[in-house]
C-alpha cells in the first residue's frame, strides 16, 4: 500500500490520530533521538503526539520535543525499582489521551507498553527494539510471553531481526525491519564554524577523531583507548574527542590517564553541539561490542566524515567497507589502531570521497521522511485492520 493510499483510507476512519511513544527515559542516546525525531515528524504531519517517559524527564530532549509541539509526560518510575502501578497509570494516561496507536521503544518500555495496552484498549501496539542485545535471559522470555500482547515487533537492522528470530524472542511472521531515519540538514558543512571550534577546542593543526556515544559496556571504550595509544605512539598529531556521559565514565577518564594519553584525549561529556563538533572532526571511530544500529554513524556519515567501526550489530548495514568506511573486528585494538592509522595515511581526496559517499548513501536511504513515510504507513495500514475487524 503506498502512503497516499492508506492516509486515504484512513481518512475516511472516524477516529483522532493519536500516537503515544513510550520511552524508557529521555537522556540522548541514540533510540531516545530516533524516537524524539519519530514524535516531531508525525506533529509536522499532523498527528497529536504524546511522549510518555518511564524515568523522570529531565533532558534536553524535553525542551526539543516540547518546542516542536510534542507533548511530554513521565510515569516517575524510580532507575532499577520494579512499579507495577506503572501498568494502571500508563493505561489511565492512554485512556486520558485516546490513543490511537502506541508505539513503545527499548525492551522495558515494551513490556509495559503491552501490558498497559490491554488495560487501555489500544487499537495499535508496535514494541521496537533498538540493539542486537537488550539484556539476558529474561529479556528473551518476557519478549515471548508478551508476544501477543503487540501487534508488531521491530528491530533496526537486519542482524538484530535475525537474532531475535533466532533466540525465538519473536516469530519470524512477527517482527519486521525498520530502518532508523535522519535529518540529514542538521549536518551541513560550515567551513567557519569548524576553524572557530577546532580553536576553542585547541587541536587546529591535527587529525581530529570524534566518538559519540554513552560511557558503557558496549560501546567498548577501553578497546578505543588501547587502540588510540597505538594511533599516537606513530601520529603525534593525532587527537580524539569523546562525547557523552555514562556509567563507565570515572574509569574510561583514568584509563585515559593510565595510557599517558590526557593530551591526546579529551573527555567533553554530554553536549548538545554534536553537529557542530562533527563539523569540526577528520573522521569517526566506534569500538562497540554490540550494536544495533547506531543513528551516530549516520550522523557521521552525513557529516562526511570518513568511519573507522567494528563489524558488529547493524554497523555492516551503514558502513559500505571501502567505501563510506572501514570495518574491523570488534575486541581488537590492534586491528582498530592500524585501521585508523590507514584513514589518516590516506590523501585528503580520498577521505573526502568516503565522506561525499557516505552523506549520499545517508540522504538517499536513510532520509527522515522516507523513514516516517514507512511509520505513518504502518500506523495506518495496523488501523485500518483493526477497523475492518482484522
Amino acid at each position: 500500500m503506498s502512503l497516499s493510499n492508506a492516509t486515504e483510507r484512513y481518512s475516511l476512519m472516524e477516529t483522532s490520530r493519536t500516537v503515544v511513544y513510550l520511552t524508557t527515559g529521555l537522556r540522548l542516546g541514540g533510540a531516545e533521538i530516533q524516537m524524539s525525531s519519530l514524535a516531531s515528524g508525525f506533529v509536522r504531519r499532523g498527528w497529536r503526539v504524546i511522549v510518555v517517559s518511564m524515568l523522570p524527564t529531565d533532558s534536553p530532549l524535553d525542551n526539543r520535543l516540547a518546542a516542536s509541539g510534542v507533548t511530554v509526560v513521565s510515569l516517575d518510575m524510580r532507575p532499577g525499582v520494579p512499579n507495577p502501578t506503572a501498568i494502571w497509570k500508563l493505561a489511565g494516561m492512554l485512556r486520558d489521551y485516546g490513543a490511537d496507536v502506541l508505539h513503545s521503544h527499548m525492551v522495558k518500555a515494551n513490556i509495559l507498553a503491552r501490558l498497559a495496552r490491554k488495560l487501555a484498549n489500544v487499537p495499535v501496539q508496535i514494541s521496537t527494539a533498538h540493539n542486537t542485545i537488550e539484556g539476558g535471559r529474561w529479556v528473551q522470555w518476557a519478549y515471548r510471553l508478551t508476544d501477543s500482547m503487540a501487534d508488531i515487533t521491530t528491530n533496526v537492522s537486519r542482524r538484530a531481526v535475525d537474532r531475535y528470530i533466532e533466540i525465538r524472542a519473536v516469530p519470524a511472521d512477527r517482527i519486521q525491519l525498520m530502518r532508523n531515519g535522519l535529518d540529514v540538514s542538521q549536518f551541513e558543512q560550515d567551513h567557519e564554524g569548524r576553524q572557530r571550534c577546532r580553536e576553542e577546542l585547541g587541536v587546529t593543526s591535527s587529525f581530529v577523531w570524534i566518538a559519540v556515544g554513552r560511557l558503557a559496556p558496549a560501546k567498548d571504550y577501553r578497546n578505543m583507548l588501547d587502540a588510540f595509544r597505538t594511533v599516537v605512539s606513530r601520529r603525534s598529531d593525532a587527537r580524539l574527542l569523546i562525547v557523552g556521559n555514562g556509567p563507565l565514565e570515572a574509569e574510561i577518564a583514568e584509563k585515559v590517564k593510565t595510557l599517558a594519553l590526557a593530551e591526546s584525549v579529551f573527555m567533553l561529556g554530554e553536549r548538545n553541539d554534536v553537529p557542530a563538533l562533527m563539523n569540526a572532526a577528520d573522521a569517526y571511530v566506534m569500538s562497540s561490542a554490540w550494536e544495533g544500529a547506531p543513528v551516530v554513524l549516520l550522523e557521521a556519515a552525513a557529516s562526511r566524515l570518513p568511519i573507522v567501526a567494528t563489524d558488529v550489530g547493524g554497523n555492516s548495514e551503514l558502513v559500505v567497507q571501502g567505501k563510506t568506511g572501514l570495518l574491523v573486528r570488534p575486541h581488537d585494538p590492534a586491528a582498530l589502531g592500524d585501521t585508523m592509522i590507514r584513514i589518516m595515511a590516506a590523501s585528503p581526496e580520498d577521505r573526502a570521497e568516503m565522506g561525499r559517499s557516505g552523506r549520499e548513501r545517508t540522504e538517499n536511504e536513510f532520509g527522515l521522511e522516507a523513514i516516517l513515510d514507512q511509520w505513518e504507513i504502518m500506523y495506518v495500514e495496523l488501523l485500518r485492520q483493526k477497523a475492518d475487524g482484522d
